[in-house]
């Protein structure tokens, strides 16, 4: 699985990495090489079964094969996903990737000023439901980001992403639509969002 993420992310441009921080391009390096061992792979999809491995309103990465997806125009092999809700086979979720990065940054700083419970420095998770999102006009950027995921279709070790790194993942290019380019995904966000 590392060399997959390896070979997505050489085929980005320069350009694609100027606006990455040193700390952005080592933490990415160093999360990337957790991904490579295929005996950890089958241990986290174990755990999978067990139990879920997501907290709601954390922030995790991983690799993913949407069961249907010969049905879909495009889709994320490599989500940034916020859990909303559990569910017994899967969860659904945020990705953020479906917003250009500006506006992954901007929505995230929304939904942890809609959270009346925590300030940004204490900020361990997203307390925020499907249902609040739906209700509150200033929130439409979830529609494009509202995502279904089954935990059989997870293809590596889901990375957690901690509270202090959430800005550097925002903006990492990570992001891997098969079926459409980038731009292409925001245009249709951006559609969707009005």
């Amino acid at each position: 699985m590392g060399t997959k993420l390896i070979e997505i992310t050489k085929k980005r441009s320069a350009l694609d990495y100027a606006f990455l921080s040193r700390e952005s391009y080592d933490w990415f390096q160093k999360e990337v090489k957790k991904l490579t061992s295929p005996i950890d792979l089958a241990k986290e999809i174990a755990k999978l079964r067990r139990k879920a491995p997501f907290e709601v309103g954390g922030l995790y990465t991983y690799f993913y094969d949407p069961l249907h997806k010969d049905k879909l125009p495009y889709y994320d092999t490599f989500p940034l996903v916020i859990p909303l809700s559990l569910l017994p086979d899967g969860f659904i979720g945020l990705n953020l990737h479906y917003l250009s990065p500006m506006k992954r940054a901007l929505f995230l700083d929304k939904l942890i000023d809609f959270d009346p419970y925590s300030t940004k420095d204490q900020k361990k998770r997203i307390d925020v439901a499907y249902d609040m999102l739906k209700a509150t006009s200033s929130m439409k950027e979830y529609k494009p980001c509202l995502k279904r995921y089954l935990n059989t279709q997870i293809r590596s070790r889901i990375i957690p992403i901690k509270t202090s790194e959430w800005e550097t993942a925002l903006f990492l290019p990570t992001a891997n639509f098969v079926g459409a380019k980038n731009a292409e995904v925001y245009r249709d966000s951006n559609k969707r969002m009005r």
